[in-house]
């Protein structure tokens, strides 16, 4: 039993609750309650939002601009076998696109093509090295800390410890919340 001290003798006990519901779990609990994220995780936040929204927004217009390309060669506005609007030469043995649901149809792969790229604009949009990017930084800036005799236990408060000019603590060196 946690806290309880016995010299001598013997005795029994009746335990009626553990861990987080007992007297000092609930206490620990309420000492170590989780904080909202942090300044920088809601800025990181809000960055990849504005990102994957240009993403989406690019994507949508690449998807657009892919399947102008195909209708202006369905309705011969363009040569055919044309991947470039601006500058657009004949293939030779080009095979028209039409509707014709068979395999030397261009149509259907063409289509498919048009999804894929714009599924890849999105894809390349989504920034995946930035959380890592961020970890590394306040590794980085825990370990500097360290050595400045300020050891910090979780990497999220490093972000606010790293911009503190003076810190005031209790006479064991232990910072508390208030």
């Amino acid at each position: 039993m946690a806290k309880s001290l016995v010299e001598t003798g013997f005795g029994k006990a009746l335990v009626v609750a553990v861990g987080e519901n007992s007297i000092s779990g609930s206490i620990t609990k309420k000492t170590q309650k989780v904080q909202g994220p942090t300044l920088l995780q809601r800025r990181l936040a809000t960055m990849a939002d504005k990102i994957g929204s240009a993403g989406f927004a690019c994507a949508g217009l690449t998807f657009i601009a892919m399947l102008m390309r195909i209708i202006l060669e369905m309705t011969e506005a363009v040569p055919c076998g044309c991947g470039n609007i601006f500058s657009c030469e004949e293939n030779v043995g080009c095979i028209p696109i039409s509707f014709a649901f068979n395999f030397e149809n261009r149509l259907w792969m063409d289509l498919m093509n048009t999804v894929i790229i714009a599924i890849a604009v999105i894809v390349a949009a989504i920034p995946e090295g930035l959380p890592l990017a961020v970890t590394i930084a306040l590794s980085v800036s825990t370990a500097k800390m360290r050595k400045m005799n300020n050891l910090v236990r979780k990497l999220a408060s490093a972000e606010t410890m790293g911009g503190a000019t003076h810190i005031c603590s209790d006479k064991t060196g232990t910072l508390t919340m208030n």
